[in-house]
């Protein structure tokens, strides 16, 4: 039983914020407590009474119930009422070391409070939002940044008054704001900056709206080329246009086909961390600080005990009564009755899976939770790839700085007991740390191992055409034969492109190597650019490779 199993909810959360809230207003009462103590000390049994008064007025709501040291509290309080006489030196010991301890103690639960806080809400949004990076970097390799702005973008610059220039454009329906520079780093960015920050789930959402985008694209402009390919005869610049086109969608389609798998695995892996290490570690972190800081609670009223012992058989037996109720507080104890009282149950894991109706007309290139790797989309692979292995071994790195702290201060042999709780704080924290830097490199790993089994799978083979622009010219005029009859079916149409494609792979360990793949290339023309980038068979990239 403990916060880590019990206390994820988000109920049990706001609990136990109010509960340090409850401490916090119990150290500060304990701070005038201790205060008046002195002065009471001083002028004896007047003010000591007084102490004892102000002492009880501690906070009596729910969030302190059951607690072990407001209970100890209390019974110190009652019984300083009945030392009226003390003596002046007493007070002035309890002056020098417990006022500045709980000022301490005051000081770092109010810090702990507040990076609890912090750290709660930041994995909630790592959870819930999408990374500022991650966005930025698949942004710009899809070279969406890098091209002019298209005709249906909306392009505008807002300067605000004492702000520096930003530019906003609309793309796809989404607003896009970014500095107002010549160039884009996107090293320097700040994470801060809102790009793409979107709900996980409503990413994933959109990233699958964006897959049917283009496939319903790839789809027209598939239609498109079939039919300028009959009327043109392979040949013709308008049928060159209507390649491009067609090829471009085919890219696009298969680029949005693995950021869909890759988001996917991301938003599988982050959810399965977030309730099985990243929330459950916080809040065990979060137990061991409350309490050691119990622990220090506890050495501060036996302190306040120790001054107040008196020689007298009757103050014997008033420290005696303090003492015991001291004794009683266990830091393990402490929140045994807040956790019963506000148990929750953890919650459900959510579950990502791939849309396989988004492959069913991909005619076997696309397959579910798998990469595509073709002539289109193995330079990008293989950049990811580096990419995410540069990642993991700055995290490896990390993790090797974290586990050599900890175990300097697992060797350093603390002064007092003060130095040894700090110490034990320290390790707690880099244990978390690490534990979170493990979660991150396992999403990574995740992510390389689908990559390089896709890229494995290729070996040293050429990558495939992604676009099956090798046509035979009576299947396209059967194609027009079966449109302009009533009766034909779309099924029929699909049947006629597989039995094409079974003869081309039939083909394909037959034919030479020196000889273009593609019958469909048209001939070089004076209007052709020489730069353009060429394959084993003298034909522009992309241009007549068939899948």
């Amino acid at each position: 039983m403990g916060f880590s199993a019990d206390l994820q909810g988000k109920i049990a959360h706001e609990a136990l914020l109010s509960r340090q809230d409850a401490e916090l207003r119990l150290l500060d009462s304990m701070k005038r407590c201790i205060t008046l103590k002195v002065r009471s000390d001083r002028d004896y049994a007047v003010a000591l009474s007084a102490v004892a008064s102000q002492g009880l007025k501690i906070d009596r709501g729910d969030e302190l119930s059951g607690s072990l040291v407001v209970a100890s509290w209390r019974t110190m309080m009652e019984e300083f009422d009945n030392t009226a006489k003390l003596i002046r030196q007493n007070a002035d010991s309890i002056e020098s070391k417990v006022l500045d301890a709980l000022n301490a103690l005051y000081a770092e639960k109010r810090k702990t409070r507040k990076l609890y806080q912090e750290e709660h809400a930041r994995i909630l949004q790592q959870f819930t939002h999408k990374t500022f990076r991650s966005s930025l970097a698949m942004f710009l390799r899809r070279g969406d940044l890098r091209q002019p702005v298209p005709k249906e973008s909306k392009l505008q610059t807002n300067i605000a008054p004492g702000h520096s220039p930003v530019t906003s454009f609309l793309v796809d329906g989404h607003n896009r704001t970014l500095p107002y520079n010549n160039s884009i780093d996107i090293g320097v960015l700040s994470p801060r900056l809102d790009l793409g920050s979107e709900l996980l789930s409503d990413e994933v959402t959109r990233k699958k709206t964006e897959y049917q985008k283009y496939l319903e694209l790839y789809k027209l402009m598939r239609c498109k080329f079939e039919e300028h390919y009959v009327k043109s005869g392979r040949g013709g610049r308008k049928l060159d246009e209507v390649r491009d086109k067609y090829q471009k969608a085919c890219r696009k389609l298969h680029l949005t086909h693995n950021e869909y798998v890759l988001l996917l695995c991301e938003a599988i892996e982050f959810e399965k961390d977030f309730r099985t290490v990243l929330l459950p570690g916080l809040l065990e972190h979060q137990q061991s600080l409350q309490e050691a800081f119990v622990s220090t609670w506890k050495q501060i009223l036996q302190d306040v005990a120790n001054n107040s012992n008196l020689t007298s058989d009757k103050f014997k037996e008033i420290q005696k009564r303090t003492e015991t109720s001291i004794d009683s507080i266990k830091p393990s104890e402490e929140y045994k009755d807040f956790t019963e009282k506000h148990r929750t149950t953890p919650p459900d894991p959510v579950k990502f899976t791939f849309d396989e109706s988004l492959v069913e007309d991909s005619a076997g290139k696309l397959l579910p939770n798998q990469l595509t790797v073709d002539n289109l989309t193995v330079e990008w692979l293989r950049t990811k790839l580096n990419d995410l292995e540069a990642s993991i071994k700055e995290i490896q790195e990390k993790k090797s700085v974290f586990n050599q702290e900890g175990m300097v201060n697992g060797k350093t042999t603390p002064n007092n007991e003060v130095n040894n709780r700090l110490s034990t704080i320290s390790i707690d924290t880099s244990k978390k740390e690490i534990n979170e830097l493990k979660c991150q490199e396992r999403k990574m790993l995740k992510q390389t191992e689908l990559i390089k089994s896709a890229l494995n799978e290729l070996g040293c083979e050429e990558a495939p055409a992604a676009c099956d622009l090798s046509l035979d010219n009576q299947t396209f005029i059967s194609n027009s034969s079966d449109q302009g009859d009533g009766s034909a079916s779309a099924l029929s149409k699909r049947s006629i492109f597989e039995r094409q494609r079974l003869v081309n792979m039939l083909r394909k360990p037959f034919r030479r190597k020196s000889v273009p793949s593609s019958p469909v290339a048209p001939p070089r023309t004076k209007g052709r650019r020489d730069s353009a980038p060429r394959s084993e068979g003298g034909d522009p990239v992309g241009y007549g490779v068939a899948c």
